[in-house]
């Protein structure tokens, strides 16, 4: 029963990410976490927290295939081709995609790991299984902090967001 309520609320916080996405509106997409929330906590009671995390996570990756199969579309094939842009290779923007990478690949792992580090000692299971949803977490939190810093127009209030929640979860491991 617990684990048909814990799908059931999986598939709900897919619909309505969908929903959420396909009508632009951030209430829906706030429902939906909170669902997918509600969802991984369901998984969690009903498996154990070790394989509820894991199955609450996997769940609306393997599912959001059906919501892509529905969008996908063909479209005819143009035969007009772009015209070739240029390749800019001043010095200035070689330095600020440099810069840009440096960030995401170096910065936001070390900030996503002493986040999602943080976030598994706060779980009330033996330390394999934090070390488990540390790893599950790390991933996804180093995404999601990647993604915010690359669509955000002010990139440095992007980094120090993020620089001072890793650093009042870091606050933690040392209290």
């Amino acid at each position: 029963m617990a684990y048909t309520l814990s799908f059931i609320l999986g598939m709900l916080a897919i619909a309505v990410t969908y929903y959420s996405w396909q009508r632009s509106t951030p209430s829906l997409g706030w429902a939906a976490l909170a669902v997918f929330i509600t969802s991984v906590i369901s998984f969690s009671i009903a498996a154990g927290w070790e394989y509820g995390v894991v199955y609450g996570l996997l769940l609306p990756g393997v599912l959001v295939w059906v919501a892509i199969a529905r969008e996908q579309t063909i479209r005819p094939l143009k035969l007009t081709q772009a015209p070739v842009r240029t390749i800019s290779t001043s010095g200035y923007k070689m330095a600020g995609h440099l810069a840009h990478a440096l960030v995401v690949l170096v910065g936001q792992l070390l900030l996503s790991t002493v986040i999602s580090v943080a976030l598994s000692r706060f779980l009330p299971i033996e330390q394999t299984g934090q070390l488990a949803v540390c790893i599950i977490i790390q991933p996804l939190l180093w995404a999601m902090l990647a993604y915010h810093y690359l669509g955000s127009p002010a990139k440095r209030k992007a980094v120090m967001y993020h620089s001072v929640a890793a650093a009042l979860f870091g606050i933690t491991l040392v209290l």
